[in-house]
């Protein structure tokens, strides 16, 4: 099973329209399937794309798409008089505004590089259709990096639910075991009280009977270990089942929280309750690393 939380990236380049970009993919824990977007603000129609190639890849978590331009030349042949063009306008621009406002104005060697580095960031953009392939392929570099990390953390994830899963599983059992000698402990210490109190009956007295018997239907808790041990065994086979199943291992720890806390709230054994206890422990933390698995 991957994991929710994983980091990628991706690059590529189109050499005929001289544009170089990276795409980055974070995705993080999420009950439901969210996605955000960050890109050049030309490409306005590129996110509905980008989630099309990607979403399908998820069921659930927050995905991040980050597409940075690293590099968008103009053509060779018009660069330098494009950039030439742009430095003489905004010059012009700032002389307007010099006299207006009547601050004097000189334009020296500084102010030259610095309207020189601004027209140089100021190239315009293909549309993104005309390099979509470049884009794709960048996509797909990031995404197969991100499920790399992904798979490679829900492993160890995995590895770890499986021992404790095997914890709790002998707490369970620990909780069977005890369970079965609750109505005879019940019994003895019946007895002894009434022997402190110098009350000598019988245990075929019919009120002795009576109370054994309301005492076994009220502790009862063999329902509740027969689903404990169905849960504990579905968590195993999901566990070893390839793909997403985050969904339904975290609603198996809910039912195994409820059992227990049902056998908690029954039990009159202090070594059935010591048990219910360590097992919820454990149950947290199993909780816990599921939060993590998609």
């Amino acid at each position: 099973m991957p994991s929710m939380t994983g980091y990628g990236k991706g690059t590529a380049r189109s050499e005929a329209h001289g544009v170089s970009l990276s795409v980055e993919l974070t995705t993080l824990n999420r009950k439901s399937l969210d996605c955000s977007y960050s890109g050049p603000k030309e490409w306005s129609g590129l996110e509905q794309r980008c989630k099309e190639w990607i979403l399908p890849h998820f069921s659930r978590g927050r995905v991040q798409i980050q597409i940075k331009l690293l590099h968008a030349a103009e053509s060779p042949q018009n660069a330098q008089a494009w950039n030439v063009g742009a430095i003489q306008d905004q010059l012009e621009c700032l002389k307007q505004l010099a006299a207006v406002t009547g601050v004097p104005f000189v334009a020296d060697t500084k102010l030259l590089w610095e309207l020189a580095q601004s027209a140089q960031d100021q190239v315009e953009l293909p549309d993104w259709l005309v390099v979509q392939d470049t884009i794709h392929s960048a996509v797909m570099e990031a995404l197969e990096d991100l499920n790399a990390m992904r798979n490679k953390e829900g492993q160890h994830l995995t590895q770890d639910l499986a021992k404790r899963l095997q914890d709790l599983g002998q707490h369970c059992q620990r909780i069977a075991e005890h369970s079965k000698t609750a109505v005879a402990d019940h019994r003895d210490r019946l007895f002894a009280r009434l022997k402190q109190l110098n009350l000598e009956l019988s245990l075929d007295d019919e009120r002795v009977l009576k109370e054994l018997a309301l005492f076994a239907d009220r502790t009862d808790i063999s329902e509740e270990i027969t689903r404990l041990a169905s849960h504990v065994e579905q968590f195993q086979k999901l566990l070893d089942t390839a793909g997403p199943r985050g969904r339904k291992l975290d609603f198996l720890c809910q039912e195994i929280h409820r059992e227990l806390n049902t056998c908690g709230s029954k039990t009159t054994q202090i070594e059935v309750t010591r048990a219910v206890i360590e097992a919820k422990n454990g149950l947290e933390s199993m909780r816990e690393q599921v939060q993590n698995l998609e």
